[in-house]
């Protein structure tokens, strides 16, 4: 079981909030996110599946956090522990190269790279797209996966790339 510095289970919450501030630390902007409260400064960005094609919310996809740095663009999912769940859900979004665009199509319309002066073409951010699963305890090496591990204090706190892809989350920071 992970466990918090209280000595504590951690949440998904704090998982969360720890890995927002590990992404800012590396220099990454954090563009959207669906904090597991539902309160954030962050929008909530929403990928539609693309072979919908009715209105609503049905079978979209709500990353709990997106960030980007120069072309890349990483989608989180944060849980207090390793998630099989979140991994599947994660990687079908990232293989499904409609879904890719749909992400980037949403950030335009919304204005969410403008507004944080993100000037990487729609092209480079769709090839760029990257997943990530964060949470405490025990890594997982997972294949086309980064993991952020939550530690029991801030500083453990860590990006692991995976053992078979050069997922790029460590550039620019020697």
């Amino acid at each position: 079981m992970a466990t918090s510095s209280n000595g504590e289970r951690m949440t998904e919450s704090e998982v969360y909030l720890r890995s927002k501030k590990l992404l800012r630390r590396l220099g990454w902007t954090l563009v959207g996110g669906q904090p597991p409260s539902g309160c954030d400064h962050l929008p909530v960005i929403e990928i539609k599946d693309p072979a919908r094609t009715t209105k609503g919310s049905r079978g979209a996809y709500k990353p709990d956090l997106v960030a980007v740095l120069g072309s890349r663009l990483l989608l989180v999912e944060c849980k207090p522990e390793h998630d099989d769940g979140d991994v599947t859900k994660l990687r079908a979004v990232i293989e499904d190269q409609g879904r890719r665009q749909a992400l980037v199509d949403e950030m335009l319309q919304r204005g969410l790279l403008k507004r944080h002066s993100i000037t990487t073409s729609a092209e480079e951010l769709i090839a760029g797209i990257e997943g990530a699963v964060a949470h405490a305890g025990r890594v997982t090496n997972l294949a086309n996966l980064c993991v952020i591990r939550i530690g029991s204090q801030p500083q453990d706190d860590q990006l692991i790339e995976p053992p078979d892809l050069e997922c790029h989350l460590f550039e620019g920071l020697e």
